[in-house]
């Protein structure tokens, strides 16, 4: 399956031609392809949804748990939204949100379902490093998880939003 692909659960991404280990004669082993359809392999998708990234092309050689592929589930979206630490105090689970979608130049309800209880820094691949002691203090954002109400709208996973949390 190629990037963009879109899978339903259990539909076969790809076939894996494993090889079979034969005895030698002399007592050794070996790993060979043999005619055998039973080393042939099928990979499902775990669910329905889309290909969002492939880590292999035909005829790569793959180790056991290696990821193939990535198949995003498109029935269960959410935004993740980078909030303030001086401002996140004031949003609570169930709060109401407005999504503006720029692909879609439309606006959609959804609600606070999760605050993160790390900073962004947290999960920086290059962490801030204060060798030298000096500080700088820098505000931190809170990632915000945000569901949408009813029926999420078709996305691209990926694509960007701005949303204003309705705080009371």
């Amino acid at each position: 399956r190629d990037i963009g692909s879109v899978v339903q659960r259990d539909e076969p991404l790809a076939i894996v031609d494993v090889p079979m280990t034969t005895t030698l004669p002399n007592g050794g082993a070996r790993a060979t392809f043999l005619d055998d359809q039973v080393r042939l392999i099928p990979v499902h998708s775990p669910v329905t949804g889309v290909v969002v990234n492939r880590a292999v092309n035909a005829g790569d050689t793959v180790s056991t748990s290696q990821t193939m592929f990535t198949v995003a589930d498109t029935r269960t979206l959410w935004v993740i939204a980078n909030v303030e630490e001086t401002k996140v105090r004031k949003v609570v689970p169930g709060q109401h949100v407005s999504i503006y979608i720029d692909a879609q130049d439309t606006t959609v309800d959804g609600a606070v379902e999760e605050i993160i209880p790390a900073t962004t820094s947290t999960f920086s691949l290059i962490p801030n490093q204060n060798a030298a002691a000096n500080f700088t203090k820098i505000t931190q954002l809170v990632p915000v998880k945000i569901a949408f109400s009813g029926n999420p709208p078709a996305l691209i996973v990926g694509s960007s939003v701005r949303v204003r949390i309705n705080i009371q």
